[in-house]
């Protein structure tokens, strides 16, 4: 099984999947993450700045710190917490009334 269709199947499983528009996985995408201009991409292609964006990863190293140094709200996500939580914290992040790393 490929390592997107993994990372997809999980996002279904804790019902977070509906908070994304698209998926950017290391195995379909060439020189991705943590290569900032990797992200910088993404921002382009949806025409938003890096405030007006918020990253969702499972690595500090791969998906928070790039993401923070462009100037983006993160929110590192180990599949552990409940969908409740992770709603709550997405429309905090969304309002801009909390940050998360």
């Amino acid at each position: 099984m490929k390592f997107s269709l993994y990372l997809f199947k999980k996002l279904e499983q804790h019902k977070i999947i509906t908070f994304f528009d698209r998926f950017y996985f290391g195995d379909t995408h060439t020189n991705c993450k943590p290569n900032i201009d990797f992200f910088i991409r993404i921002l382009e292609e949806f025409q938003l700045t890096p405030q007006q964006a918020i990253m969702v990863g499972d690595s500090l190293e791969n998906d928070v710190l790039p993401c923070q140094k462009l100037g983006m709200k993160t929110l590192k996500y180990d599949g552990k917490e409940s969908f409740q939580k992770i709603y709550k914290k997405l429309t905090e992040l969304k309002n801009g009334s909390k940050t998360f790393i």
